[in-house]
């Protein structure tokens, strides 16, 4: 099932550091390290390895971010696939005559 916190996850990775990924969440850095630390609680694995000039990822760490991502560009394509058949049959046909052109 997905977890929102795979967001929060995939964003620091991509950082390399919570106070970047704060930045472009929008949040403080002290909520990405709730969220990352709810999330590792909560799938009882330690996905990322805190260092004082940013994080890396462990082994399991690699294996989720890995499956997040494929996760997340599937989703995506999904719904883009969804939104194009919707609109290949949304398509509207008018007919008409006129006084100058009478049927």
């Amino acid at each position: 099932m997905y977890n929102p916190l795979l967001d929060t996850f995939l964003t620091v990775i991509d950082c390399k550091s919570f106070t970047k990924a704060a930045e472009k969440l929008f949040i403080t850095p002290t909520a990405v390290m709730k969220q990352m630390n709810t999330f590792e609680n909560h799938i009882n694995i330690k996905l990322i390895e805190r260092t004082p000039t940013g994080v890396s990822l462990t082994p399991a760490g690699e294996i989720i971010y890995r499956d997040a991502k494929f996760i997340m560009d599937y989703s995506e394509k999904s719904i883009a696939s969804a939104k194009a058949a919707s609109l290949k049959h949304n398509t509207t046909f008018y007919v008409g005559t006129s006084m100058l052109n009478p049927a």
